[in-house]
């Protein structure tokens, strides 16, 4: 009687692999790797490993930073000019616009943009402000000052930003501009808040009932 010979693996003529119903086949043979399914033996295809490779990165000089960053800034300001081509109305935009060319340098656009701004809020602290810096940045220290002193009037008193701000630096130690600081100063010390006058602040005994009887 001769041995028992292992079921050769024949090809799978009728059974798609694709379609094969893995999870519920019979093993017949002492190989893990043969399967059968009704009357045919299969080998389940092997999978291929995927094979990954490092990731190259790309290491940016700060030069090469600031040329994106600039890039950037160039992009946003012809977003913008769109923008305001389209809509002539659009304060916020046109007041975007006014930052970016001073961020990028382009100082008399901004100076253009900052006028603007003045004729249509001639009221507000920071336009005046804002036009006070272009005006530093583009040389004219006589109008900066002066701009400084409208944006006083209207009420702009933040010291420490006229103090530090970079925009603003071609003032520091012109007389005007230390006056500017020492009346910025004065208004952050003063006990009474944002009254001009000592008499106009409200003090706090007068907010106490009175007694009838002291009439």
């Amino acid at each position: 009687m001769g041995g028992l010979r292992e079921p050769e693996v024949q090809p799978n003529r009728t059974q798609n692999p694709e379609e094969t119903d893995w999870d519920h086949l019979e093993c017949v043979g002492r190989s893990p790797l043969r399967w059968s399914l009704g009357r045919t033996l299969t080998v389940r295809p092997p999978r291929t490993p995927v094979v990954t490779s490092p990731v190259p990165t790309l290491e940016l000089t700060d030069a090469t930073l600031e040329r994106c960053e600039a890039l950037g800034l160039v992009f946003l300001a012809r977003f913008f000019e769109v923008e305001l081509s389209r809509r002539p109305e659009n304060d916020e935009v046109l007041a975007e616009l006014g930052h970016l060319y001073t961020r990028l340098g382009r100082y008399t656009e901004g100076l253009a943009v900052d006028q603007r701004l003045v004729v249509l809020h001639p009221e507000d602290p920071t336009a005046r402000y804002n036009l006070a810096c272009s005006l530093a940045l583009t040389g004219d220290l006589d109008g900066a000052c002066d701009a400084l002193g409208e944006a006083f009037t209207l009420g702009f008193d933040d010291g420490q930003l006229l103090r530090e701000d970079p925009d603003l630096a071609a003032l520091h130690g012109d007389p005007r501009f230390d006056a500017l600081l020492a009346q910025a100063s004065d208004a952050a010390d003063s006990p009474y808040g944002d009254a001009a006058d000592p008499e106009d602040a409200s003090d706090p005994s007068d907010s106490e009932g009175t007694d009838p009887a002291a009439d």
